[in-house]
């Protein structure tokens, strides 16, 4: 996913050229891949919590403050050098993209959120015996809120995220109940069918917002398409890791390039700008810098 999600990265500048197919590529490799990695996040956390004693509220924010706000900061600092032109640097023009969200980095700060939160909000419903329906209910409701939160500290983000964190947590129960049931290539085929579907629907009504309705009406239809694409689409890639993991034993080479997968999405898009921005490659390049990644 991570490799499909850096063929995502957009080109910068009138020097690479507009090609269609890269246009559908594109929309394909960010189609779900960052709600891919909000799930995997939430079905780790949830895995990892049947192995160790459940953390106390401020030792997990100790714990992801270390983990993902203090990277952040840190690679913060690099990504501004490389990607501001050196006349124009600014400590309150680092503060403020700092504080709205550095480049890619942004995803750093949603994870944050959606641990802390998450963490919260299980401590308030602990006693609930539907509690994972209710955390199911209320993180679905927060991804129609996006675009009345404010781009600040990686919130806007989280409240669109944070549902398939909590569907990560909802499915590994799930899958222990249903083991055999989430293990089926046929199904994993299925469920893809259906995302590719949900996925030019989705693309179909981006296209053709005219439609005779209000707009929030359509905001509406078009944000639940989305989601049931995405949910399909992390359905099907659910079944078939599965299934592969039930019939073949993944290679050292397959568990190191899993294991390098967060620096990968580090410092992937923070080399392509600083080709762009500091060398004349790209220019030179022009549709092979497509294939940089």
């Amino acid at each position: 996913m991570q490799s499909i999600r850096e063929c995502g990265i957009p080109p910068w500048g009138d020097s690479v050229p507009n090609i269609p197919l890269y246009v559908w590529i594109q929309r394909f490799a960010i189609s779900c891949t960052l709600q891919v990695f909000t799930f995997v996040s939430g079905y780790v956390y949830e895995f990892q919590l049947k192995k160790k004693t459940e953390e106390t509220l401020s030792a997990l924010i100790n714990s992801k403050s270390q983990r993902l706000l203090i990277p952040y900061v840190i690679f913060s600092v690099v990504y501004y050098i490389v990607c501001v032109p050196f006349g124009q640097f600014s400590l309150l023009g680092f503060f403020h993209e700092l504080f709205y969200g550095m480049g890619h980095l942004w995803f750093l700060l949603m994870l944050f959120w959606v641990f802390v939160v998450h963490k919260l909000l299980c401590n308030i419903l602990s006693r609930c015996k539907y509690q994972q329906y209710i955390l199911l209910f209320i993180s679905l409701l927060f991804t129609y809120l996006p675009s009345f939160i404010p781009p600040i500290l990686g919130l806007r983000s989280f409240f669109a995220y944070y549902f398939y964190f909590v569907l990560g947590t909802f499915i590994l129960k799930m899958v222990n109940l249903h083991t055999k049931s989430y293990s089926s290539i046929r199904k994993g085929l299925v469920f893809f069918a259906l995302f590719v579907s949900f996925w030019l629907i989705y693309y179909w009504m981006i296209g053709n917002g005219n439609m005779h309705l209000s707009k929030v009406l359509i905001g509406i239809i078009t944000k639940s398409v989305h989601i049931v694409m995405c949910v399909t689409g992390i359905v099907s890639l659910l079944c078939v890791t599965r299934w592969l993991s039930n019939n073949y034993q993944p290679s050292k080479l397959v568990k190191y390039l899993s294991s390098c997968s967060f620096g990968i999405y580090i410092f992937h898009q923070t080399i392509l700008q600083f080709l762009y921005y500091r060398t004349g490659c790209i220019t030179q390049m022009g549709v092979k810098y497509y294939f940089l990644g």
